[in-house]
């Protein structure tokens, strides 16, 4: 009699394939992880970036519209930076040393941002203030305005007489954006 023998198929991984293929796995992860921090970083400069372009496309619209001058104020202090929109006088509106907004008077806050020092992003600008005037939009003065991320990164935007606004990068181009 022949013993006979049964042939089983296996199915699956063994436990040296399914190991190998979480090293390369591993491995590749790796590879990505300081790209994907870029990446964030990157994301992170461009979205506030955006969102002064927006603010200062709000303040000249809010100008127009409501026939009245609106002012976009900056301020640096020891524990960060910050600007506001505001209506009213000139000098009516500021941030204090912890980034709230304060009026006197008849002025009255539009809209704030807060960049602590401990953060990876801080905003600067070259003038204390822009004014935005009711007639067609214009500027009293022109002004340039960084937006940097602790990195190194920069985002310019330059603000004509006319109102306009456009952004660069200084030193080395940005995402598209041309050198300054």
């Amino acid at each position: 009699m022949q013993a006979r023998r049964s042939q089983t198929q296996q199915a699956g991984f063994t436990l040296i394939e399914a190991g190998l293929s979480l090293l390369i796995s591993a491995i590749v992860a790796s590879q990505a992880m300081p790209a994907l921090g870029k990446l964030k970083q990157r994301q992170a400069l461009n979205g506030t970036a955006q969102t002064v372009m927006t603010d200062l496309q709000q303040a000249r619209s809010e100008a127009v519209a409501q026939g009245d001058t609106v002012h976009m104020k900056f301020s640096s202090h020891a524990a960060g930076s910050c600007y506001v929109l505001h209506a009213g006088p000139s000098a009516s509106c500021s941030c204090d040393e912890s980034g709230l907004a304060m009026c006197s008077g008849s002025g009255q806050v539009v809209k704030s941002a807060w960049f602590p020092s401990r953060g990876e992003l801080s905003v600067r600008a070259n003038v204390n203030s822009l004014s935005f005037s009711p007639r067609q939009g214009t500027t009293s003065s022109t002004g340039s305005i960084d937006i940097s991320h602790r990195n190194g990164e920069v985002i310019r935007h330059v603000i004509s007489i006319a109102g306009r606004v456009r952004s660069c990068a200084p030193g080395a181009a940005h995402s598209g954006l041309p050198t300054c």
